[in-house]
């Protein structure tokens, strides 16, 4: 089965009664989070030097989408060492998304369903759990906001949603689309 293949139904029971935390302590029902949204997980580590390079990347689209009030949600899965270590990663480094709790067996679930063995990683999720991307780091990192148009459009988001958070942004110009 390829990452393509895989599929994690964000809109099912799984998601009934898990948790997620807010960098302030908080927390959150994941079923309230993920519902209708494009979901970025995002697999990082506070010891991971390109993981603290992409960490503000993934941080200014993050802003940018939330400001346009784009469908899309990330989650945080630390591979740090403890608990305390992450929450200060996601104090001092991270955007105001949200976190699976450490060690959480829906964190466990989601690093041996994508077969992470290095990060960072962000894989792209539509709203019924279908991997859209499993590049989404370089998607990100080559296109910017521009990425989220095609994200929207692989998951079938309205297009007036998807228009409207791209018109008349033309500093959203898809860079790829310009190289000869």
């Amino acid at each position: 089965m390829s990452e393509k293949d895989v599929q994690f139904d964000c809109s099912s029971a799984m998601w009934h009664g898990k948790e997620l935390w807010l960098k302030d302590g908080s927390k959150v029902w994941a079923a309230d989070v993920v519902s209708g949204y494009i979901v970025a997980l995002y697999f990082s580590a506070s010891w991971c030097p390109p993981c603290k390079q992409f960490t503000p990347v993934l941080r200014d689209l993050h802003d940018e989408l939330k400001q346009r009030n784009a469908p899309f949600q990330i989650l945080f899965i630390s591979l740090d060492q403890t608990k305390e270590i992450m929450m200060k990663y996601m104090n001092e480094d991270h955007g105001d998304w949200y976190a699976v709790p450490f060690e959480n067996e829906l964190a466990k679930k989601f690093i041996d369903l994508h077969h992470i063995t290095s990060v960072p990683k962000l894989i792209i999720l539509k709203p019924n759990g279908d991997v859209i991307t499993d590049r989404g780091r370089k998607e990100v990192q080559d296109r910017g906001v521009a990425c989220f148009r095609t994200w929207a459009a692989i998951a079938n988001i309205p297009e007036t949603v998807s228009r409207s958070l791209t018109r008349n942004n033309e500093d959203d110009e898809d860079v790829s689309s310009n190289e000869s």
